[in-house]
């Protein structure tokens, strides 16, 4: 909305200098057609694309258009009296211009028309063969009226000499804007907007409108109107091709998103995590902070899955990494799924003193959740954590995750649901308890 206000706004104060000479520069008319071109043989092949997957015929309509305009462009470039000379090819060139901008809008409203009801080919029907339809529909609305100009050249009416500004005479102008209006008018009413492509296809209207109408009213070369109506027609032309990118990019985030999440609990995947950790790893090794590395896994969860079936060890599951999420309180705090029953959490900046401490409160929360305690064949879902922290002049992320990996089966050796530490020192195998390292520790301060 706010760049539809500009458009409007902008080309209302530009009125009073429509008329004003500015340099001339040659070069812009034929870098405008271009970009143009491009555009909008972009568009229509994008939007013949999604025709292809959607079936809708309004969208098959709307590409036909976009694939007219570009092949109009490319005849006006063939049509330019600096390449062809003469009052004929000038006079081509307007009507061109005036197909190019009566078709598009009536295009548009088919499209719009047909895209209200949802209608689409039926189902059986072969796409190919409509895609196939609307494309040789678009090459012959823009090819057979430039055929037929460059047959009766001689007897073209001559209503403009090198641009559309005596058009307004023959009441030509008059009806181009209006038909652009009514495109405008009958697509904000019938879309309202409601999605990205309908509001950046109000946008391409919008300055279509304003293009033709100072096209018409002011089209002298290198004038201040004719460089506004130059700029409104790459407006125009890139309008709905942007609104395809910026889907497409969003679209692309929310994969890579989806991409980093596991499906079940919600929390990143292992891929996620490694990443996270490689990364955590390399910042604390540059900084020489600490680092702590946490390895969790469900106590007896095949049998409390055979038991219960999947759907209860699945709510099991989503269960417990709820409550790891909850105890992983500081935003740097990353809690994954490993795989299977297993997750794992990294925890920048923190020592063996702050690990266990999480690391019991991980493991005391979810005992205390009592998850299948109310079922009478297996008792409630508990888990082992095994504790790892960085140190050693030779670490590396694969050495954290053997450490880890031992940790946490000297746990599950210990009898289950209680905590193992694998800390790196000069006996690389020395296993120490939580708790009492704990309290050493804290002798020791």
């Amino acid at each position: 909305m706010g760049l539809i206000c500009a458009l409007a706004g902008g080309s209302c104060m530009f009125i009073p200098f429509l008329g004003e000479r500015l340099p001339a520069y040659p070069s812009v008319l034929p870098a405008v057609l271009g970009v143009a071109l491009v555009a909008n043989l972009i568009t229509g092949f994008v939007l013949f694309s999604q025709f292809m997957t959607n079936r809708l015929v309004g969208t098959g309509f709307l590409a036909c258009a976009y694939l007219a305009v570009g092949l109009s462009l490319a005849g006006t470039i063939g049509t330019f009296p600096e390449l062809f000379g003469g009052r004929t090819a000038s006079q081509l060139a307007v009507w061109i211009w005036v197909v190019r901008n009566l078709e598009f809008p009536l295009l548009v409203i088919v499209a719009v028309a047909y895209d209200r009801d949802r209608r689409a080919i039926p189902d059986g029907a072969p796409v190919r063969r409509y895609t196939a339809l609307f494309v040789l529909a678009a090459v012959a609305i823009i090819v057979l009226p430039m055929i037929a100009g460059s047959a009766l050249a001689g007897r073209l009416p001559h209503v403009a000499v090198g641009a559309p500004a005596g058009l307004q005479q023959a009441a030509l102008g008059e009806v181009v804007v209006a038909v652009n209006a009514a495109a405008l008018l009958l697509t904000v009413v019938w879309t309202r907007g409601r999605t990205v492509l309908q509001m950046w296809l109000i946008v391409a209207l919008v300055a279509s409108v304003l293009d033709v109408q100072i096209a018409v009213a002011a089209n002298v070369p290198f004038t201040a109107g004719w460089y506004l109506a130059r700029a409104l027609v790459v407006v125009s032309s890139t309008s709905v091709l942007f609104a395809y990118l910026q889907q497409m990019h969003v679209l692309v985030a929310k994969l890579s998103d989806l991409s980093m999440i596991d499906g079940l609990t919600a929390l990143p995947n292992r891929r996620a995590f490694e990443l996270r950790l490689e990364a955590s790893f390399r910042t604390a090794k540059r900084a020489n902070r600490p680092l702590a590395l946490l390895l969790v896994d469900v106590d007896r969860f095949k049998q409390y899955n055979d038991s219960h079936g999947h759907l209860a060890g699945d709510e099991a599951l989503k269960a417990v990494a709820a409550q790891l999420r909850v105890c992983a309180l500081r935003p740097g705090d990353v809690v994954a799924r490993w795989g299977g029953e297993e997750f794992v959490a990294v925890l920048p900046e923190t020592d063996h003193e702050g690990a266990y401490l999480v690391a019991e409160r991980m493991r005391a929360s979810i005992a205390e959740l009592a998850i299948g305690a109310r079922r009478a064949t297996a008792g409630s879902i508990t888990v082992s954590i095994g504790v790892t922290l960085l140190g050693g002049g030779d670490d590396r992320v694969h050495t954290m995750m053997q450490r880890v990996d031992i940790a946490l089966y000297v746990a599950k050796s210990r009898g289950r649901n209680t905590i193992a530490f694998e800390l790196p020192d000069p006996e690389p195998d020395r296993l120490a308890d939580p708790a009492i390292l704990f309290e050493q520790r804290l002798r020791e301060q």
